[in-house]
Order: structure tokens, then C-alpha cells, then sequence
């Protein structure tokens, strides 16, 4: 990498140095690793690259359940399917990132809602007066650019209405 996100790319590498040489179950703390470095690759257009750490986040995940280290309905394996759309979008193949993307959505409406306080926060509609703490939301947005991009738009409008009539800060919309 280069530039402002050079010095973070370092500390990637260290943290996945460290996981390969320690005993210790290390694939949540990888998944972490991988997620931050595919969106400092996606921020540096490095597209392909961006999508690789993006997957690999999702497969250390995948390792972590085999390995009985979380569930297979934990929310990060839900955010890892957001990121593998992420990446699928990124270069271009809008029809794997929808799949994706609707993989996530299909985990979060079958969680608990006690999971976090607003699960709404994770599927793109929130409110303005409730900050958001994390970076780990997944916009319906999203899915509606990879409908548009497969001339699905019908399904991208309803998308995009539907998730503004969700909204309950219509007050802070401008129209430009």
C-alpha cells in the first residue's frame, strides 16, 4: 500500500505474522486483520486485492466455526458475506455481490434481535439520532447499484423506497 494507509499496512502484516506463528486460535483476530485491509485496498482502487482480503476474512471465519471458535449464525459471519458483496462489486460482478449481500441480509432477519441494540443499524437504515459506533453496516444501497448495474430497475427503486420509508429521520433528507 501506499501513502496515509502505508503505516497500516505494517501493522497488518505484523498481525498476520503473529497468527501464523502462535498457537493460539487466531481466526477472529485474521478476520479483523483481513476486513481492514481489504477496505484500505478498495480506498487505494486496488480492487482485486481488496476483494482477495475479503474473502480470506470470510474463509478464516469459516475455519473459526469448523474449529468450534464461534457459531455458524455468529454476525460476523453475516458481515463477512457483506464484504465478500463488497468485493464481488468492486470488480465488477454485480450478480455474485447480490447473492452475497442477500446471504447477509437472510442471516440478520433470522438473529435474534437482542444481537445489537439496532439491528436496523446493519442493514443500512438508521437514524441520525442514534451515532453509529461501528463500521460493520451493510447498506441496502449496495444491492440496489448491483440491480442497477443488471438493469433490474424496478427492483433497485423498490429497494431504495422501501428502505427511505424505514427511515425515522425523514427531516434530515435535502434534496439537491
Amino acid at each position: 500500500m501506499r501513502g496515509f494507509f502505508e503505516p497500516v499496512d505494517s501493522l497488518l502484516h505484523i498481525v498476520e505474522l503473529y497468527c501464523s506463528r502462535c498457537d493460539a486460535n487466531c481466526e477472529l483476530l485474521l478476520f479483523e486483520s483481513y476486513w481492514a485491509k481489504g477496505g484500505t485496498q478498495l480506498q487505494l482502487n486496488l480492487f482485486e486485492e481488496g476483494k482477495a482480503s475479503f474473502d480470506e476474512a470470510y474463509n478464516v471465519l469459516q475455519r473459526a466455526v469448523e474449529k468450534g471458535i464461534i457459531t455458524a449464525n455468529d454476525d460476523r459471519i453475516a458481515i463477512a458475506c457483506g464484504l465478500k458483496g463488497n468485493g464481488f462489486m468492486a470488480v465488477n460482478k454485480f450478480v455474485e455481490a447480490e447473492d452475497w449481500y442477500l446471504r447477509a441480509f437472510h442471516m440478520w432477519d433470522t438473529m435474534d434481535d437482542n444481537v445489537f441494540e439496532d439491528k436496523q443499524l446493519f442493514v443500512g437504515s438508521f437514524s441520525s439520532e442514534r451515532p453509529i459506533t461501528t463500521n460493520r453496516m451493510l447498506q441496502k444501497s449496495n444491492i440496489a447499484v448491483c440491480l442497477l448495474h443488471q438493469n433490474k430497475l424496478y427492483e433497485a427503486e423498490e429497494l431504495v423506497l422501501h428502505s427511505l420509508k424505514e427511515r425515522t429521520d425523514l427531516e434530515s433528507f435535502q434534496y439537491v
